[in-house]
This record gives C-alpha cells, sequence and structure tokens, in this order.
C-alpha cells in the first residue's frame, strides 16, 4: 500500500510535462494575438511547451500558496516542465546560428555576425528561485539547519 501511495505521489510531478506535450500542437498564439503569426521557426513549438508549462506553474502555485501542500510535487513538476522547455527553446535557437548567452538571471541572444545583443529576463532562473523559495521542502532544511546551529 505505501508503495502505491510513493507511486501516485510520483506521478504528479510528471503530469505537467504531459500536459504540455499533449497541448504542443495546439495553436496558442491565435487565441493570445489578433495578429497572425508565422510559425516558421523550429523553435516555436518549444516556446508553447514552455508557455503551457507557465500557466501550469502560476496556477499551482496560486493552489500551493493557499497551503494545499498536496500541490507541491505539481509545483516542482511544472517546474522541471517549464525548464526543459525553455532551455530546449534556446538551445535550438543556438543550433540555428545564433550566439546565446546565459547569465544571472538574464540570458542574449544574437546573430553570430552581429555584435549586438538582446537581452531577456531568464524566467527559468527566476521560476526555479521562487519554488526554491517558497517549497515547504526547502523551509523544513532550513529549519532543521538553524536548530542544529543554535
Amino acid at each position: 500500500m505505501r508503495k502505491i501511495r510513493k507511486i501516485t505521489e510520483n506521478i504528479w510531478f510528471f503530469i505537467p510535462l504531459v500536459i504540455a506535450l499533449l497541448l504542443i500542437p495546439i495553436p496558442i498564439e491565435d487565441f493570445l494575438s489578433e495578429y497572425p503569426f508565422l510559425r516558421s521557426f523550429q523553435w516555436y513549438i518549444y516556446w508553447r511547451g514552455a508557455f503551457i508549462s507557465l500557466l501550469i506553474w502560476l496556477v499551482t502555485g496560486i493552489m500551493y500558496s493557499f497551503n494545499e501542500k498536496k500541490t507541491e510535487k505539481l509545483l516542482w513538476g511544472s517546474l522541471f516542465s517549464f525548464l526543459f522547455f525553455h532551455y530546449l527553446t534556446l538551445f535550438i535557437i543556438f543550433i540555428n546560428g545564433y550566439k546565446v548567452q546565459l547569465y544571472p538571471f538574464i540570458y542574449l541572444i544574437s546573430n553570430i555576425s552581429n555584435k549586438f545583443y538582446t537581452s531577456y529576463l531568464d524566467t527559468g532562473q527566476i521560476l526555479f528561485l521562487l519554488t526554491l523559495i517558497f517549497s515547504e521542502k526547502t523551509k523544513n532544511i532550513l529549519y532543521k539547519i538553524k536548530n542544529n546551529l543554535f
């Protein structure tokens, strides 16, 4: 019985990734903008996965903030799903001939021939820090460290 419970708890971690994978074929951008989108970029599909994972992370974060501790695995799973698609998008951009440079909290993108970069807030790092800060497991670890030191 304990094994089944553990497996069930771990399934919650992978649900956001499965949802994102199932929803990737849906052209979400058509609902977000009244302007037509050209879907010629190879990274676009992975951007959808990151966007869907971000929405799941936001909804799960709201549920988690109401002391729904059962949603912690879902919160970490949605973060994992977002990080996977977000950095896969950056990797695909890199493969297609752009320079991608990662720094703390930002990343820069430029053509290889271009000396000017466009900077972006690295939401992957921000979401990771927010999840880490507000996670119950982190609070428990900090509490144990505090009690052992003092």
